[in-house]
């Protein structure tokens, strides 16, 4: 009998510790729940942080890109206003559906975007005045203070916004805070040693997510401002250098001054690629779906890339398949970005001859896809160099880069591009004959074919 009510006694005493232990451990995983919650705010919260930065850093950007113009009127300034447009507009939509939780973003949301419009409208009566009447024309507008003041109430908004985000992070940082403080206040009353040691690594891992989250916002907001504080003298440079080409020059003052823009434009580059890669080594580089003239985009490449062909004297043309699709839905600036670095860098290895733009249809098992087949007449790429040319900080070999320069990054990044787009970038090549780089991208739905015709062909080379 004695033993049996020793038993019990046994029995009931582990019984009672279990049931407390599950109890603790109940309650902490209840706790743990509530601070990831909390830490998901707060990573939310430095989300929408991010995307005002980079709001603000594309409307920067699209006024970088109109003082070019109206600096130069070449329109090869613009390439900066135009992609920031599309950026603005998809900045404002995330911003919308970012705060939609939150009553006070919401209002200030209503209070950027006309702000923004306007900024936008003045930019373009600017681009129009400058195209149209000359600088001096423009230069009424720019020099009536009317833009700086439309920049300064969307620095106040921003500001205000920001303002209510950190609000906001203070408030469930602190939550955050007692949560976790709850956790290690139910571990140290009764759960072991060994559970104490995993709660104090659960919550080591949160404290290091966030200081994560903290360290990559710094570092995407110093590459936000490098960008615009080295984007904007740059541009000053080239700019006034084909201001000065105008002027009557000496032949060696002439030099110099092409020798100037020259490598403000190399290095314009060598910034853009630099920037553009570190957001993709950081998995920020993000990619957007939507509805995009195909035509327009065409145009513009054309734009762009048919001043260098002349300047170089060989020819250049974009040909399409009579049936290609008026519209994709893809994403317009990273597809633009793609097109623009294979054509210039056909440009730049082709001496004679002729650079074209190719663009056909395919049917995969995946559905309709837009091919872009971009072929030269250039130096070509040995065979055994085609697979180490996508790589980063590779070319070819060593005289390449010092006979036509570059940095090596801008068909990694055209490749990693090609991906998050949901197609491939494919090569061949004969060396001494030329190269087609092919771009494959899908259309994103399925679409009327249009009548044959040529997109440039009615286009003045």
């Amino acid at each position: 009998m004695m033993r049996i009510r020793i038993a019990t006694k046994y029995g009931f005493a582990l019984g009672l510790a279990a049931a407390v232990l599950c109890t603790i451990g109940a309650i902490s995983v209840n706790f743990i729940e509530q601070q990831r919650r909390a830490e998901a705010w707060a990573v939310h919260t430095y989300e929408v942080l991010g995307r005002l930065h980079t709001t603000f850093e594309h409307i920067l950007d699209a006024e970088t890109g109109q003082r070019g113009y109206l600096i130069t009127g070449r329109d090869e300034y613009l390439e900066p206003y135009n992609t920031a447009l599309f950026e603005i507009d998809r900045d404002l939509s995330e911003l919308k559906s970012m705060t939609s939780d939150n009553h006070f973003q919401q209002l200030f949301c209503e209070k950027l975007m006309p702000v923004v419009e306007d900024k936008l409208h003045e930019m373009k009566n600017t681009i129009e005045l400058r195209r149209n009447y000359g600088f001096e024309a423009a230069a009424v507008i720019v020099l009536s203070g009317q833009d700086k003041q439309r920049m300064d109430r969307i620095r106040k908004v921003i500001g205000e916004m920001e303002k209510e985000e950190y609000r906001l992070l203070a408030e469930r940082s602190e939550l955050q805070n007692a949560h976790g403080r709850l956790v290690e206040l139910a571990v140290l009353i009764g759960l072991p040693v060994g559970m104490i040691v995993m709660g104090g690594v659960g919550y080591l891992i949160s404290r290091g997510n966030i200081q994560h989250q903290t360290e990559i916002e710094a570092k995407n907001q110093f590459l936000a401002n490098m960008s615009h504080e080295i984007r904007t003298p740059m541009n000053a440079i080239i700019g006034f250098s084909d201001l000065l080409t105008m002027e009557e020059l000496t032949e060696d003052q002439l030099d110099y001054v092409n020798t100037i823009r020259n490598s403000s434009e190399h290095l314009l580059g060598l910034i853009n690629d630099i920037l553009d890669f570190s957001k993709i080594e950081a998995g920020r580089m993000k990619v957007e779906r939507i509805e995009c003239s195909l035509k327009k985009i065409l145009d513009n490449i054309h734009a762009m890339a048919n001043l260098k062909a002349k300047e170089k004297g060989i020819e250049f043309a974009v040909h399409a398949c009579q049936d290609y699709p008026e519209t994709l839905r893809t994403d317009p600036s990273r597809l633009s970005q793609c097109l623009i670095n294979l054509v210039n860098n056909a440009v730049k290895f082709t001496e004679e001859g002729h650079v074209y733009l190719n663009v056909s249809l395919e049917q995969r098992n995946r559905g309709q896809f837009v091919r872009f087949d971009v072929e030269d007449t250039g130096i070509g790429i040995p065979e055994d160099k085609q697979e180490k040319i996508f790589e980063s900080f590779t070319q070819a070999d060593g005289s390449t880069t010092r006979k036509y320069g570059g940095t090596g990054l801008g068909l990694a990044i055209t490749k990693q591009f090609s991906h998050l787009l949901g197609g491939e970038l494919s090569l061949s090549s004969r060396e001494g004959k030329g190269s087609v780089f092919t771009l494959t991208i899908p259309i994103g739905y399925s679409t009327t074919a249009r009548r044959a015709r040529n997109v440039l062909a009615q286009q003045k080379a």
